[in-house]
């Protein structure tokens, strides 16, 4: 299963190249959520839940971290580097929910937790460092891909209570819409 996983989540970064390469980067973010949106409304559990009110401008914040933002700044950042750096350095996504979920609670990982989160940023640095040597749009690649990360580590913390209370299904159908 995790190798299936793997493989559907790491040939993202390598549709988007070459989907940038023959339709631009605002044709590729606008196909990836309306695919999404298509498939997830031909579930009937994302169509019958009922979102209530006072949870939709919660339901917009997700939307646009998970998806507007991120999703319009991957296509660009893989003009300038390769699909698999960019599925590399996607890997800082825990490092900022991380940093969003400390900030948040007001308090700081456990020191093993600490621990796991400081070998992460190193390797992150050490996958980004060429590529911000080079400087040009390679450094600027990696800055947009790193921004994207900051974006989803503010939505992993938005979107858990959404998720829990309407099922991730249901929410995510309304963040694509």
């Amino acid at each position: 299963e995790f190798v299936l996983l793997g493989a559907i989540w790491g040939s993202s970064f390598l549709f988007i190249a070459v989907g940038v390469e023959h339709f631009g980067p605002g044709l590729v973010t606008f196909g990836r959520i309306a695919i999404g949106a298509i498939t997830l409304g031909t579930s009937k559990r994302a169509r019958s839940v009922r979102i209530e009110r006072h949870d939709w401008p919660r339901v917009a914040v997700v939307g646009i971290t998970w998806l507007a933002f991120p999703m319009t700044l991957f296509p660009r950042a893989q003009r300038p580097i390769a699909a698999g750096a960019a599925g590399m350095l996607n890997g800082a996504v825990p490092l900022f929910a991380a940093l969003v979920a400390s900030v948040s609670l007001r308090r700081l990982p456990g020191p093993w937790q600490r621990a796991g989160l400081l070998v992460g940023a190193l390797g992150i640095v050490l996958l980004g460092w060429p590529t911000l040597r080079e400087g040009g749009s390679s450094a600027l690649g990696v800055v947009l891909v790193l921004i994207a990360c900051s974006s989803y580590g503010v939505a992993v913390s938005a979107s858990v209570p959404l998720a829990q209370k309407y099922g991730s299904i249901p929410v995510f159908w309304r963040c694509q819409l």
